[in-house]
């Protein structure tokens, strides 16, 4: 069993393999090694999967590693070595198969040895390093396209081809950008190869570190030679085509190899074939049959360890990410130096450095220090959870050799999980492996601790997490009832009663108990940590040491964790109270009331100590034992010393408690927050706000009485009412117990904490407000140390760290309200893995029907659970290895699933932690779960080939008496106890071979002389096969005891005596006798063959050897009619080798009795069907979990879009608009999956044949495929695959003259297919068949004839169809013989019937169109039977084309009907003017033999056929033939109207177009039709799985956990390069999947992935990088910039953020107050300008708000100076984008007029004053702007300068393709595709020097650095930054002209034309020389295009079809003169002639 561990551990290659690296190791004399010896092994591991760490951190992990394998000894043997090993190539497999084992040991082993080879003769030594061999393949059927995603080692490969086919040149390109539709997907696989064969003496050793070569160390060097090739050249022949897909299939047809194989030496030479390399040798064996593109994508195989090396070195922090970088290298790759941000300096994780002051790079922090090689493993790569089993309690003795159990057992193999969509069942267990998600949250904001405990309230509540917070589980400890408090808490408690103080150490221990709630586990908490102080960091050390401890442990004993040692003091007794008078002694009643408070006391301590003794009780004590003891103390004292020993004795300690699940794994916190601030401002803060809410309520209600209006009253907010807990036990009891004991849960509704108020200001008249402080009364606070707290918390969080590396988080808080904050928190802690869901809850009002439970309390508009994959089984009793069926009663909902319980116990302990019983799929196989079958057949039909397949799938053993029986034959009988003892050995008798069964003397006599085998002997049998033989003696031992204990029971009632005191009676009096030791069971599932066949020996299997039996099948016929058994037998051959009728007889006879034995489950399989059907009935009958379709009492209802009608809604009531409901189509959509998968065709599934299966929807063309459906569904589904498309099959048809020819030619030469005329087909098909027929006739007709007497009746039968020549009388042989004229041979009649005449045309149907056809465009043109009249209309109906298509289930999958209107159709059938010209000639033909005859007087000839003389009539001929054929267009429309219908109803897709408007327009619109059928093919069947959802049904789904977020999270899968920003607000577009929600940006983006998903599902996700605009909006007064700003940040979802805004934020009234805020407030009213540094301060804090690290921010006017931009710079804060709008004097002048005419000022005054002002901004702008250009432009290169004069939209349109191109891209293809396209500003700011201020960087530029002037390094950074853009337009400009001047090259024109380009285009010209240097352009270009010109002219001149003028004379002569201006003609002066 591949899911047992336990077989790796006797799988012998795992056991050489192992061997073989213990041979390597140098041995101690007591065979072990020593570290340094282990460390030789870890430290090629480390080198092979994690090339590139430090020797620190490798000499970390050798310790960690060597701790974890050693156990703690300082040695290591044989047996601890091989289980650490197989542990680890456990966890680095992610897999239990033993297969996976030996691949990767064998590879490990390879690659970290070599061999020492020795020569014999001349003693030479060599060290043979091993090869490494890369395999590539073609993707081939069963391959998961999607699964594995792609990773750093993928790669795309283009063949570029140029030339022609006899002459093709071949390159080779890499990363060629997007691919398209069709390209070959290969998969390659890098391995050790074959160990060569040496000359000498080999011996395997240790390579040296350096020769290791690390894991895709080959793939790369491959990949390196692949690009290394040079171009070839192709001889491809003749062939026709396209070049690229010639060149393919040529190398395709020279391919001779399955497989490309490439060797790697350690030196990096790559080989092929032992030669070199040829891209032959790669391209041809990875081509893919049917597809001829040059487009490849090459990835490594599925299960590659390549795609987690990918994730691991992330996930590692390590320094170089990249793995395939780190692997070419050698782990030499140095790491990228990443920018600081302002996050990171925020957050603490940057430190300025105090002599540069500049902010150093980014250093990661790596995860290595704790780790070892297996740990890594199983927290980064193991996507199992793997249960360690207990290992032997010495842990330092060597283990035995004998023990086979595994040290690790791995649960059920999970469903395959693809990348992007995929299965429930993967979802529901992926759910359960997800760890929970814990922060622990420090920090000193307040003093009240208020602050902070808001902000992780908040978080928990939008994290759907625990929040936990030491004071507040107290005072639940406080509420809680004393009888359900740990011992811990009620210490606690009584030190609070006390007065004490409770320790932080003790409230920590207290909150652990709490982690252990429902939602911690399911979900996971935030720790809300009180204040520490320095002397308290050790106690919470400690207890981060026990959740370290905890976290990490499977099974824990709650005793252990939940005791406390601690024993508080007893209170001193207090004086006892005076006594009473005696008058008032009456009576013995005391006043409570008076009862002293020692009583109390005295009753609580003695609770307590009642309590600790509860808590160290041992476990329940039997009966039994118990009375033994009270006897004993009641013993007289003269009974003797035995008794007196007895009873002195002490009694037995108690057994240790059991271990349980541990409820505190994976507690551990993922990351450490500390909050922190500078100054305490909540309190006041706080009553600011409150004092801003009073007030605005006042002018709410002055308002209204000012206006008259009456002024409402304020609401009486009654306060809800807390609920109190019961005060009977019993209830209260019951109240935990609901809860499964969780005191959390339970409590939590009885003490509430106060409720979160709405973060706003804003207030209502009616709104009742607290009332404010008395301030002259107020008591001054508390006074705290809060230095002294952030010391020690410091000291704690280090602490912390030391003892694990957590990352840690430091979040600054100043200003920030507890609602931002918490925000802001949630985005720097970046996204969470996996998915949290609400916790289970009881579906209430269950019925019986089971399918209630999917809509169940509900709304109408939320979507249905689904049934989990326990289906109707309870998970709770099947983790705990019993199969037992849930109850609806007990019906749970979690994560969208429906669980049935087994019980109310059950519901509980699932909702309690649910997690923990979904890890493992559901199997009847699983280890543990001990399934007993019994199998029964008549005289053993089938049996044991039906046992061996149950077998086969399930792993069960099959127990055969009969082979066993043969089997004991074989071996010496078993001699009968007492066996007979003798000195002499030879003297014993021979015994059994052991492993063997055995007969005992007796038994083997009795089988000798043919009697029966008796039931105890077949019991024996069975028990020993089965290993649990012992229990026939254990329970014959308790039946002796019991009959004895009967009998001395039966005497003493005799003697009227009391029963005996050690004999044990039940409630009815009888004895009751124990078993000695418990009954063994099976290790595993079990099936009897033939057995039991009778009632008692079903009963003796339970009674005599403890075996119940799950189910027991018997094969009996079936059906409605089912046939005999003999009958049956007897075509099998059973009656030739058994006497049937006996043994039938009595084997039937006892099937039917044990039909009514009691207890037993009784299933008949069907025995008439085939082998294959019989073992899937039997899989459904003992498989509850095998894939069935659900019935009808299971399944949701199906929706019926086309009976949908949406509900009244009110009109002014704004609400979602109403959709119609969606069938959740499964993956074939609504095509059959039957007839797909048997006939590769695909074809309408049926309404009424629809069926749920794995809860999607499947619909089944016919009856038949519905029957075939219901039998086995997983035949036709797959789960790991796609279904595979057939090729497209379009029909297009029309009536005649509709051109249906011509667009079916039309449509084949597009698409490269042929076409098909079905008609004419069909009909040679048919009479082929017809042909055979009648040759079928014929033949048995002339069988029967030649079998006929050939006389009969005397006389003479001839043959059929044979006359006896007639004797003609004397003379008259030489007549001549008349012949008669031929009679017309009637048809020869077929013998068929209608029925069989219909199935031959179906079957000629298929003959003619099927999937032989391949793809194809059939010309639907069906008309031939319309003209036979004499047909009739039941044959034409058979005969029909929608007939014929349906029962043949060849239905296309598109039909086009043309239409075609009538006059069209007749002009393009017939030419009118010829018809009517021959009728004519024909006429006159026929009068001229009129009138030859007239002249003759002879009668005039007959009219010819056809031909009408009317004389009178005017009707001319074209009119009566248009006539007829509108008359036969009508009967065709009729035919065509009733096939459009039938495909209707047939579901099929149908489509209509009007071809009136020519070939053209109506190929184009057929086209459209034809492209989600052939262009878009991929997405035909994804395309009806994918739906449209509501934003509001989205968020319902996702909160039910009925969806995940898709790979794509919230980006939208149509973007290539970066996910999209969507703004705040806005409109979302979700659409799912298979369970997967999607976000197409746009309701257009949203259109196109409906259409064409998978287009888009194939596209890895987005990185992790952000992908953020990050812009700042420069440029002259009045130029745009704020109104572009906001319509960026409108468009892009960015912040659009102003320094006046960010100002007026802080000092807002409401807002936060901090010391930034009061700074900035002090100098806005001293009148002054803010300084620099607090500008810059304020952004940092907004940038680094939740939203704009979110969406991004695009900054307003600023900076303005380079002064502002150096500070910004130096704070971190670098724009992705600079773009500088500029404006002249006019535009900003002309705007200001604009501005103030639209204010209404019309004072000449006002206006003059504000020209001013604007041309004093101008002013200092100019003085400012060129410095600041050129510190971004040269520095970062993110400057781009935008015209401000022109439109709004046209700078809009500008600066968002501007702000696009500078944004962060996040790439979601290979690494490096865009890393020129979108990148972060690459260069660092300049280092100013200290004599000279960075002010001076335009000077220094121009003077240089060092005084000698402008040096070229400077020139080129210079012309990057002031005129790279203009080349670059430039030279797209003269790509668009294309410029060629006479007499130069290409080149040469091109420089010409750019030189003029920028002459006019120069910044620093004049407008006048701007405008010569355009019109010189303009002269140049019309120069170039002279030439041409002029040649056109000329042959215009020669043409003799053209006219010329006079008008073409002048241009002609100008264009002359022009030439002979540019080219002078050559004057010859020595011959001037």
């Amino acid at each position: 069993d591949e899911g047992d561990s336990s077989s790796v551990w006797r799988h012998q290659k795992v056991q050489e393999l192992v061997v073989k690296f213990w041979d390597l190791f140098k041995k101690e004399e007591d065979s072990t090694i020593l570290k340094e010896a282990y460390d030789a092994l870890v430290l090629r591991f480390l080198r092979i999967y994690l090339p590139g760490l430090s020797q620190e951190t490798e000499a970390t992990l050798c310790a960690n590693s060597w701790q974890e394998a050693a156990m703690g000894s300082d040695r290591l043997d044989l047996a601890k070595f091989f289980q650490g090993l197989v542990r680890i190539a456990q966890s680095w497999c992610d897999s239990n198969a033993a297969d996976d084992y030996v691949g990767f040991l064998e590879d490990l082993l390879s690659r970290s040895t070599c061999f020492r080879v020795s020569d014999p003769l001349t003693g030479e030594v060599n060290m043979e390093q091993p090869l490494l061999r890369v395999a590539f393949r073609p993707v081939e059927r069963g391959d998961d396209m999607m699964s594995g995603g792609t990773c750093e080692f993928c790669e795309s490969m283009d063949l570029v081809c140029s030339g022609s086919a006899d002459a093709a040149e071949v390159e080779v390109k890499f990363d060629q950008g997007q691919l398209g539709i069709n390209f070959h997907t290969a998969y390659f696989e890098e391995s050790a190869a074959a160990v060569p064969s040496f000359d000498g003496a080999v011996q395997r050793v240790w390579s040296s570190l350096d020769a290791v070569r690390p894991m895709g160390f080959a793939i790369t060097k491959v990949f390196d030679a692949v690009r290394g090739i040079a171009p070839f050249k192709l001889n491809c022949g003749d062939k026709k085509g396209e070049l690229a897909h010639i060149v393919v299939e040529m190398l395709q047809e020279t391919n001779t190899t399955p497989q490309a194989l490439f060797e790697v030496t350690s030196e990096g030479q790559v080989s092929c074939d032992g030669g070199g390399l040829k891209i032959q040798q790669l391209v041809g064996p990875i081509v893919n049959q049917g597809i001829m593109s040059g487009s490849f994508v090459l990835k490594p195989e599925r299960t590659s360890i390549l795609y987690k090396l990918s994730e691991l070195r992330k996930s590692l922090l390590l320094d170089q990410s990249d793995s395939r970088l780190a692997a070419a290298s050698l782990g030499t790759a140095k790491a990228p130096v990443e920018l600081p941000t302002f996050p990171d300096l925020l957050a603490g994780r940057l430190a300025e450095d105090p002599a540069t002051k500049r902010v150093q790079p980014v250093k990661k922090e790596s995860l290595l220090a704790s780790g070892s090689l297996s740990a890594l493993a199983d927290t980064f790569l193991v996507s199992k959870i793997l249960k360690p089993l207990p290992l032997p309690a010495a842990a330092d003795e060597p283990r035995s050799a004998a023990t086979a159990e595994a040290v690790y057992e791995a649960l059920a193999e999970f469903p395959k999980d693809p990348d992007g969509l995929c299965n429930d069942d993967a979802d529901i267990i992926n759910l359960a492996r997800t760890p929970p998600l814990v922060f622990w949250v420090f920090g000193e904001c307040d003093v009240s601790g208020e602050y902070k405990t808001e902000v992780c309230r908040r978080l928990a509540q939008k994290l759907r997490l625990q929040w936990l917070q030491p004071t507040y589980v107290l005072e639940l400890a406080v509420r809680t009832p004393p009888g359900q408090r740990s011992a811990l808490a009620k210490r606690c408690v009584e030190q609070l009663q006390r007065g004490m103080t409770v320790q932080i150490g003790d409230a920590l221990r207290l909150t652990l108990e709490t982690m252990s709630s429902a939602l911690c586990k399911a979900n996971g908490y935030i720790l809300d940590f009180p204040p520490v102080g320095s002397e308290e960091v050790q106690e919470v050390s400690d207890f981060f040491e026990k959740v370290k401890s905890l976290s990490s442990m499977p099974e824990v004993t709650l005793e252990d964790v939940l005791k406390d040692e601690v024993v508080l003091e007893p209170l001193a007794p207090e004086p006892e109270p005076p006594k009473p008078p005696e008058e008032e002694a009456e009576g013995e009643a005391v006043d409570p009331d008076a009862a002293p408070e020692g009583e109390g006391a005295e009753g609580a301590e003695g609770g307590e100590e009642e309590g600790r003794g509860n808590e160290e009780a041992p476990a329940e004590t039997p009966p039994e034992d118990i009375e033994g003891a009270g006897d004993e103390a009641a013993a007289p004292e003269g009974e003797g010393e035995g008794a007196a020993e007895e009873a002195q004795e002490p009694p037995p300690p108690p057994p240790p408690p059991p271990p349980v699940p541990n409820p505190w794994s994976n507690t551990l916190p993922r990351r450490l927050v500390v909050l922190s601030m500078e100054s305490d401002e909540v309190g006041a803060w706080r009553l600011q706000t409150l004092k801003l809410k009073h007030e605005e309520k006042a002018r709410l209600r002055k308002e209204l009485e000012d206006a008259g209006e009456e002024v409402p009253e304020e609401e009486e907010e009654e306060p809800e009412e807390p609920l109190q807990m019961p005060e009977e036990e019993e209830e209260q009891q019951a109240l935990f117990d609901k809860m499964a004991g969780d005191a959390l849960r339970t409590m939590e509704p009885f003490y509430q904490p106060p409720p979160l108020e709405a973060a706003t200001t804003s207030v209502s008249v009616t709104q009742r407000l607290p009332a404010l402080p008395d301030e002259s009364q107020q008591e001054e606070s508390e006074t705290v140390d809060r230095e002294a707290l952030k010391t020690g918390e410091a000291a704690c969080v280090q602490a912390l760290r030391k003892q694990c590396p957590l990352p840690l988080l430091s979040l600054r808080a100043d200003g920030r309200p507890p609602t931002e904050a918490s925000e802001l928190l949630e985005v720097m802690t970046g996204p969470s893995p996996g998915l949290r869901v609400p916790l289970p809850a009881q579906i209430e009002g269950a019925g019986e029907e089971p399918k209630e439970l999917l809509r169940l309390n509900l709304e109408d508009a939320q979507q249905s659970r689904r049934w989990s994959p326990w289906r109707l089984h309870c998970p709770v009793s099947l983790h705990e290895k019993r199969l037992i069926p849930g109850s609806n009663e007990f019906a749970v909902d979690f994560a969208g699933y429906v669980f049935l319980c087994a019980g109310e116990e059950q519901m509980r302990r699932f909702c309690q932690w649910p997690k923990r019983f979904l890890t493992e799929a559901p199997r009847i196989n699983a280890p543990g779960l001990a399934l007993g079958f019994g199998l029964l057949s008549p005289c053993g039909f089938r049996a044991a080939e039906l046992a061996k397949r149950t077998q086969g799938s399930y792993g069960f053993d099959v127990v055969d008496v009969v082979s066993l029986l043969e089997r004991a034959m074989k071996q010496p009988a078993m001699p009968e106890p007492p066996f007979p003892s003798g000195e002499d050995e030879a003297e014993l008798p021979p015994m059994p071979a052991p492993g063997e069964p055995y007969l005992m003397a007796t038994e083997r006599a009795d089988v000798l002389q043919g009697k029966s085998l008796a039931l105890g002997t077949c019991l024996r049998l069975i028990g020993w096969a089965l290993g649990i033989e012992k229990n026939i003696s254990l329970i014959q031992e308790q039946a002796k005891a019991l009959k004895e204990a009967k009998k001395v029971l039966e005497e003493a009632q005799a003697a009227g005596n009391d029963p005996p005191e050690d004999l044990t009676l039940d409630d009815e009096g009888q004895p009751v006798v124990r078993l000695s030791e418990p009954l063994q069971k099976p290790s595993k599932g079990f099936i009897l063959q033939g057995f039991p066949e009778s009632v008692e020996q079903f009963e003796a299997l339970e009674k005599q050897l403890g075996l119940v039996l799950e189910q027991v099948l018997v094969l009996k016929p079936g059906g409605e009619e089912p046939p005999e058994v003999a009958e049956i037998l007897s075509k099998e051959g059973y009656s030739s080798k058994v006497p049937l009728q006996p043994i039938l007889e009595s084997q039937l006879a006892n099937f039917e009795a044990l039909a009514g034995a009691e207890g037993l489950r009784l299933a008949e399989v069907a025995m008439e069907v085939t082998e294959e059907e019989q073992f899937v009935q039997i899989r459904k009958h003992i498989d509850p979990f095998y894939e069935v379709a659900e019935d009808a009492a299971m399944a949701a209802e199906i929706p019926d879009p086309d009976e949908w009608t949406p509900e009244e809604v009110d009109p002014e009531v704004e609400a979602e608009p109403q959709e119609p409901p969606v069938i959740p189509w499964g993956s074939c959509g609504s095509y059959c999956p039957v007839t797909l998968e048997e006939q590769r065709w695909l074809y309408p599934g049926q309404k009424d044949f629809q069926h749920v299966y794995r809860n999607y929807v499947f619909a089944l063309g016919s009856e038949a495929a519905s029957e075939a459906f219901l039998k086995e569904p997983v035949r036709y589904v797959p789960v790991s695959e796609e279904p595979a498309l057939p090729p497209p099959r379009v029909m297009v048809t029309g009536p005649s003259g509709s051109g249906v020819a011509k667009q079916c030619e039309m449509l084949g030469q597009v698409y490269k297919i042929p076409v098909l005329k079905l008609e004419e087909l069909w009909r040679a098909k048919t009479k082929e068949r017809l042909d055979k027929v009648l040759e079928a006739k014929r033949a048995a007709a002339k069988k029967e004839a030649l079998q006929q007497p050939m006389v009969e009746d005397g006389n003479v039968n001839f043959p059929a169809g044979w006359v006896p020549p007639e004797e003609k009388p004397p003379g008259d042989e030489d007549e001549e013989a008349v012949e008669d004229s031929p009679a017309e041979e009637e048809p020869e009649d077929d013998g068929l019937d209608d029925e069989q005449r219909e199935e031959l045309f179906v079957q000629a149907m298929k003959d003619a169109f099927g999937p032989h056809c391949g793809a194809c465009i059939v010309d639907g043109s069906w008309f031939g039977d319309l003209d036979q009249e004499e047909m009739s209309d039941e044959v034409k109906a058979a005969r029909s084309l929608q007939n014929l298509l349906t029962k043949a289930q060849r239905i296309p999958d598109l039909t086009i009907i043309l239409k075609c209107k009538n006059d069209l159709a007749a002009k393009n059938s017939f030419d009118f003017d010829a018809i009517d010209r021959d009728y004519e000639e024909r006429l006159a033909a026929y009068k001229a033999e009129v009138a030859a005859a007239e002249a003759k007087e002879e009668d005039p000839p007959e009219p010819p056929e056809g031909l009408v003389v009317d004389e009178e009539s005017e009707e001319k001929e074209s009119d009566r033939v248009k006539a007829k054929f509108i008359e036969t267009k009508k009967s065709q429309q009729d035919a065509l109207q009733e096939f459009a219908e039938a495909l209707k109803a047939a579901r099929a897709p149908l489509q209509k177009v009007s071809s009136d408007r020519g070939d053209a327009p109506t190929h184009k619109a057929i086209r459209w039709h034809c492209k989600p059928f052939v262009e878009k093919r991929q997405s035909l069947l994804l395309r009806q799985q994918v739906t449209k959802v509501s934003p509001s049904k989205a968020k319902d789904l996702l909160e039910r956990g009925l969806v995940r977020v898709s790979k794509f999270g919230a980006s939208s899968p149509l973007l290539e390069d970066s996910p999209s920003i969507r703004p705040p607000g806005a409109d979302l577009h979700p659409a799912v999947l298979r369970n997967r929600m999607f976000y197409p940006a746009s309701a257009d983006e949203l259109s196109k992935f409906l259409e064409s998903p998978a287009d888009y599902l194939t596209e890895s996700g987005p990185s992790r990088a952000a992908a953020v605009p990050a812009i700042a909006v420069l440029g002259a007064p009045l130029a745009g910039k704020t109104t572009l700003a906001r319509a960026l940040s409108k468009r892009t979802g960015a912040v659009c953020i102003s320094v006046a805004s960010v100002l007026g934020e802080l000092i807002a009234p409401a807002a936060l107050p901090c010391k930034l805020s009061k700074d900035i407030a002090k100098a806005l009213r001293s009148g002054k300008e803010v300084p620099t540094d607090l500008v810059i301060a304020a952004l940092k804090q907004r940038l680094v708000s939740a939203d704009c690290l979110r969406s991004g921010w695009i900054l307003d006017d600023f900076p303005c100076t380079v002064a502002q931009a150096e500070a910004l710079t130096h704070a971190g804060i670098v724009p992705h984008r600079v773009l500088m709008l500029s404006a002249t004097e006019e535009v900003i002048f002309s705007r200001t007029l604009a501005l103030n005419a639209a204010a209404g000022e019309d004072g000449g005054a006002l206006l003059q004053q504000e020209l001013a002002l604007q041309k004093e901004r101008l002013s200092s702008f100019h003085s400012s702007a060129p410095a600041l250009r050129v510190f971004y432009a040269l520095i970062f290169e993110n400057l781009r300068d935008i015209d401000g004069a022109r439109s709004a939209w046209a700078v809009f349109d500008q600066a968002h393709k501007e702000a696009a191109k500078g944004e962060l891209k996040a790439p979601k293809g290979r690494p490096g595709k865009n890393q020129q396209r979108g990148r972060i500003p690459r260069k660092l700011p300049a280092e100013a020097a200290p004599d000279r201020p960075p002010a001076q960087l335009f000077s220094a530029l121009v003077k240089g650095k060092d005084g000698r002037g402008l040096q070229p390094s400077d020139m080129v950074s210079y012309m990057q930054a002031s005129i790279a853009e203009l080349i670059c337009e430039g030279l797209v400009d003269a790509g668009d002209k294309r410029p060629l001047y006479p007499g130069k090259s290409p080149g040469e024109s091109v420089l010409v034309y750019l030189a003029r380009f920028l002459r006019a285009r120069n910044p620093l010209g004049t407008e006048l020389y701007a405008e010569s240097a355009s019109q010189s352009r303009e002269d140049f270009l019309s120069t170039c295009s002279l030439p041409s010109e002029l040649k056109e002219m000329t042959e215009k001149k020669k043409s003799p079809d053209y006219a010329w003028t006079s008008t073409d004379t002048a241009k002609f002569e100008e264009l002359c003169a022009r030439f002979d201006e540019v080219f002078p003609p050559e004057v010859d002066f020595a011959n001037p002639a």
